[in-house]
């Protein structure tokens, strides 16, 4: 009877030092797979949000560009902004010819006056 009262006895000591930090030890990988669980779970779940969210706004414009096709608008805005950018082009050309003409004539000009001189 002795043997198994220190047997219970011996069952109900006081773990060691080393049990407890095994225990601590454990416990803590324990917490850090727990949150990096949820924590991957928390950017899995913002990020398929944002990835819906964009999907949504994509279809919106995706719309509206067939929208603007069927109704003639991009055409126009695209003829549009085509007339204006040759427009520029033109205006520009246009200035640079006349100050490369500008510039022919002042040479020219002074060899009259040298002529008219002799």
């Amino acid at each position: 009877m002795e043997q198994e009262k220190n047997k219970k006895e011996s069952s109900q000591e006081a773990p060691g030092l080393r049990e407890i930090a095994e225990e601590i030890k454990e416990l803590g990988s324990r917490i850090k797979e727990v949150l990096v669980s949820a924590a991957q779970s928390e950017k899995a779940q913002k990020l398929k949000k944002q990835v819906l969210d964009n999907f949504d706004m994509l279809m919106e414009k995706a719309g509206n560009v067939i929208d603007d096709v069927k109704s003639g608008q991009m055409e126009k805005d695209a003829k549009k902004s085509l007339h204006q950018s040759l427009k520029k082009v033109n205006e520009k050309l246009k200035e640079y010819s006349e100050s490369v003409g500008k510039e022919e004539e002042e040479p020219g000009e002074e060899k009259k006056e040298e002529n008219k001189e002799q």
